[in-house]
Formats: structure tokens, C-alpha cells, sequence
């Protein structure tokens, strides 16, 4: 009986959302183990823009208080006797907790889950703790192994990989077509590597951060605009007019969003997986008489084993994305640092 009171009272350290603006480093119980679960240890978790958002209270999908953070990687400390997985081993693991029982994951949806949780995600539903703290407990069925030559830091960023190649798989994008990409965060700047890894060789960037365009650049885009400049849109339109076969819009509000219809062909797609606004305007009469596809991107399907082995294989890089390091001690100034906007960070990585 004193052993498994001792096992209840066991701390370990995480950063933890108290209020808006807010995040302390301190004290809470460690995870125990449950059935069909391990507990990793947290080696790299990856501050999201989603994030950023919960912190200031913007989002209504971090309700404090709550441990953000859904892109991670770890090590296996702790499994049943039954697992196929083994302590010590390297993991990384979906931010999706699927149920595995309704009719979206019978058919193998399991990013459209009808009861789906998120990892580090807080509202009227559910509150699910996540990955910046220095354990988790997390069901085996989202686990995926690591090849020992990954880095355990790129290994945080297969979760946002995973979600730029889903965006990707569901366009049905040919080689041949003419795309362009608006906003070259961590997302677009991975959506330019898997194009030219699918063997894409017409692409266009745009955002209004010139650092991220140069960074782009070096990544496969072949052609940047900065968004910044006296009237973009019509520049896109003029330029590229009925020659830009797909939109990937990775920002999310109405003004990226009224480009890409401008600007793609008519019968062309536009991919949304930027989701900063809950509501955004559209130009409705401009997307019938187009005939424009719009399609929606959400999280992650199966897309975890191609990161994982493009990324094994060094097809995918990250060396330019991740552009600082810090022990998780110091996460509440890096939130405050990425929400004022005064640095050209794209991901931050901490480190328990």
C-alpha cells in the first residue's frame, strides 16, 4: 500500500498554461501507466502557432489551466507487459486521439473522428494534457517507432510534417501543375520540400516576411512574392492569370484567402489548412463562377510513416525551419518573445 501511494505522489516538471499571457514552470503529478498506453519521456516539443493562440487566449481551444503541446518526440520509459513497444525505445506519436470505434475510423478517417481528442488541447469537451511537461501517458494505437539516425528535435516537427503531407495527398496534385503556396511557415515551408520531393517543379511562395521567402528559396520554391508590396493581388493576377492549377493557403484569414481565389485558375483548388480565424469572408460569386474546389485539410491521416522515412532518409529537412532551442524552463519567455512578433523564429523547440 505504501509503494502505490508513493506512485500517486511522484512530480515531474511542466509548463503549464495558468492564464492568458501566462505560463509557470512548476510541479504537477507524474502520469501512471493505464491500459493499451506507455509513458514516454519528452526529449523536444515544438511551440505551434496554435499554441500562441491558446496563450493569449484567442483560441477557446486552451482553456487554462492546461500543458500545451502536440508535436513531440520522446522516449519509452514505461510499457505493459503486453506491448509491442520497449522501454527505451524513440517515439514520436500522433497529437490525434482517435477512438477507433465510429463510422469515420471504420473507414480509416481517423483524423474525422467522431469522438476525437487533441494532446495539449483544453474546451467544453474535454481537457487532454500535453507534451511540455517531462512525461506523458499516451495510448499505444498513435505511437509511431523512430529510426535511430533521427534527430530527436526534427522528430518534434512529424506532426506539422505530416499535416502539410496530408494537405498534399488530398489535393490528387500532378507534377505538372502550377501551384502556389501563401505563407511559408513551418507548414508551407514543408509543403515546398514534399512537392519537390512528389517531383513538383512549379512553384510559387508567397508571404510577407522576406527572410521566409529566402528561406523558401533554398527549399525548392522557384519563383517568391512578398505579400508586403502595393497590390499584390493584382500582380498575382497579372502574372499567373489562368495558369495556377492549385492554392495551398497555409495562413488562414480572409485576406490569404481571397488571393488564392483570385489568383487560381477557374475549376482550380484551393487547399485550406491555415485555421487562425474561426470565420472568415469569402468571395462567393468569384468561387461559383470560377467553379473553384474549395477543400478542407484537417490534421493528420496517415501520412506519419512517409515523414518519418523521407525525413530518416534526409529527403526532408528542418535545418533551416528550427531556428532555436531552449530547456523548457524557459518557455514562458519564448511565448512571449514569438506573440510580440519581434523575431524571425518559425519554430522554437523545447527541451525538458
Amino acid at each position: 500500500m505504501k509503494r502505490c501511494l508513493e506512485r500517486q505522489n511522484l512530480k515531474m516538471k511542466a509548463l503549464v498554461h495558468s492564464k492568458a499571457f501566462e505560463m509557470v514552470y512548476k510541479d504537477i503529478p507524474k502520469p501512471t501507466l493505464e491500459s493499451d498506453s506507455a509513458i514516454v519521456k519528452i526529449k523536444s516539443v515544438g511551440i505551434c502557432g496554435s499554441d500562441i493562440h491558446g496563450y493569449t487566449g484567442d483560441s477557446g481551444r486552451r482553456i487554462p489551466p492546461i500543458v500545451m503541446g502536440h508535436e513531440a518526440s520522446g522516449e519509452i520509459v514505461e510499457v505493459n507487459s503486453n506491448s509491442k513497444y520497449k522501454v527505451g525505445q524513440k517515439v514520436t506519436f500522433d497529437s490525434t486521439i482517435y477512438c477507433g470505434n465510429c463510422d469515420y475510423c471504420d473507414k480509416g478517417l481517423v483524423n474525422l473522428c467522431s469522438n476525437r481528442k487533441v494532446l495539449g488541447v483544453s474546451c467544453d469537451e474535454y481537457t487532454k494534457d500535453g507534451a511540455m511537461a517531462e512525461y506523458l501517458l499516451i495510448p499505444e494505437r498513435i505511437i509511431y517507432s523512430l529510426n535511430d539516425n533521427i534527430d530527436m528535435d526534427d522528430a518534434a516537427l512529424i506532426e506539422p510534417a505530416s499535416v502539410a503531407y496530408h494537405s498534399i495527398s488530398i489535393s490528387e496534385i500532378k507534377t505538372t501543375d502550377n501551384v502556389l503556396v501563401i505563407g511559408a511557415g513551418v507548414i508551407g515551408l514543408i509543403i515546398i520540400q514534399a512537392l519537390r520531393i512528389k517531383g513538383c517543379n512549379n512553384i510559387i511562395v508567397a508571404d510577407k516576411n522576406e527572410n521566409r521567402l529566402k528561406i523558401a528559396k533554398y527549399y525548392g520554391a522557384n519563383t517568391t512574392v512578398n505579400t508586403k508590396e502595393k497590390d499584390i493581388t493584382n500582380r498575382l493576377i497579372n502574372d499567373y492569370k489562368n495558369t495556377i492549377d492549385i492554392i495551398f493557403e497555409a495562413v488562414g484569414i480572409s485576406e490569404t484567402i481571397g488571393i488564392g481565389i483570385e489568383v487560381v485558375k477557374k475549376k482550380g483548388k484551393v487547399i485550406l489548412i491555415g485555421n487562425i480565424s474561426p470565420f472568415v469572408q469569402m468571395p462567393l460569386q468569384k468561387i461559383v463562377t470560377k467553379e473553384i474546389n474549395m477543400i478542407g485539410s484537417c490534421a493528420i491521416k496517415d501520412e506519419y510513416t512517409t515523414v518519418i522515412k523521407h525525413l530518416s532518409e534526409k529527403k526532408l529537412q528542418f535545418d533551416k525551419i528550427i531556428t532555436a532551442k531552449a530547456p523548457l524552463s524557459e518557455g514562458d519567455k519564448y511565448f512571449k518573445i514569438i506573440e510580440e512578433g519581434n523575431s524571425d523564429h518559425i519554430k522554437v523547440i523545447l527541451n525538458p
